[in-house]
């Protein structure tokens, strides 16, 4: 009988996340026609990504409660707790069900990581999920809230049967 060989390469970042272990995953995505490649380290649910596209590096940070992220272009950044994500997209989903178009809801990482294709993760030793101190970050929770009441008290004027613009992504 064939013996399956034991696989030392993880081929999802949600799988690397599910092992509890310090695991640094690869993967490239092309998006407008622009190639990128993106590196995250894992630790547990917590993890730190880094992607390049063109001259920039795009930043983003897990801590197992807030979301952060940044460019290397600015010193500023945004912030957004898991709850307030879930609550933000709950909302999102509740104002389309009348409407046959869905809002794109707060962009949450972990969702862009199911989407990633040939990953490649590995273990490491050491995971650096830090928070610089020299960025400045902005909480994203009170202006989405707002944003969204706003346009809950639009929908309740609106005529029915109208449909609501996509909400804009906010990673």
């Amino acid at each position: 009988p064939v013996v399956p060989e034991e696989k030392s390469v993880v081929s999802s970042i949600k799988d690397a996340m599910g092992l509890g272990q310090k695991m640094q995953c690869t993967y490239t995505m092309n998006e407008g026609g622009k190639a990128f490649e993106s590196k995250v380290m894992v630790d547990g649910q917590k993890y730190a990504s880094t992607t390049t596209i063109d001259n920039m590096t795009v930043y983003g940070v897990f801590d197992g409660e807030n979301q952060y992220s940044w460019t290397s272009a600015t010193k500023t950044g945004m912030k957004m707790s898991k709850s307030c994500l879930e609550k933000l997209q709950a909302t999102a989903q509740d104002m389309t069900k009348p409407a046959e178009t869905p809002a794109v809801a707060p962009q949450d990482m972990e969702k862009a990581f199911e989407m990633a294709k040939n990953v490649k993760c590995e273990p490491m030793s050491g995971a650096d999920i830090t928070i610089p101190k020299d960025v400045t970050f902005t909480d994203q929770c009170a202006m989405m809230e707002q944003a969204t009441k706003m346009m809950q008290e639009a929908k309740d004027k609106m005529p029915s049967g109208m449909t609501i613009p996509s909400m804009p992504s906010a990673y």
